[in-house]
């Protein structure tokens, strides 16, 4: 039960640094480093959108739908 309650406040409040440390093995530390960085900018950009998205991949949903139209519009007229 203990370690139930552990995982649970590890998730809530991940430690980037242990992350990154975890993940060194397996990527090497440039990579993990790099890795990492680019997760949590992520993970911020999620928190602050009400959907829990990153603004990033919304951006790149409504230009792929706006390209999408375009090629419709192209190809049918």
């Amino acid at each position: 039960m203990f370690r139930n309650w552990l995982l649970i406040v590890a998730a809530q409040n991940p430690d980037g640094r242990q992350m990154q440390m975890n993940l060194t093995g397996f990527l090497n530390a440039k990579n993990a480093r790099t890795f990492i960085q680019d997760l949590w900018e992520l993970l911020l950009s999620a928190q602050e959108n009400i959907g829990g998205i990153p603004a990033v991949f919304l951006e790149q949903k409504k230009e792929e739908i706006k390209m999408r139209q375009v090629k419709m519009i192209y190809f049918h007229l």
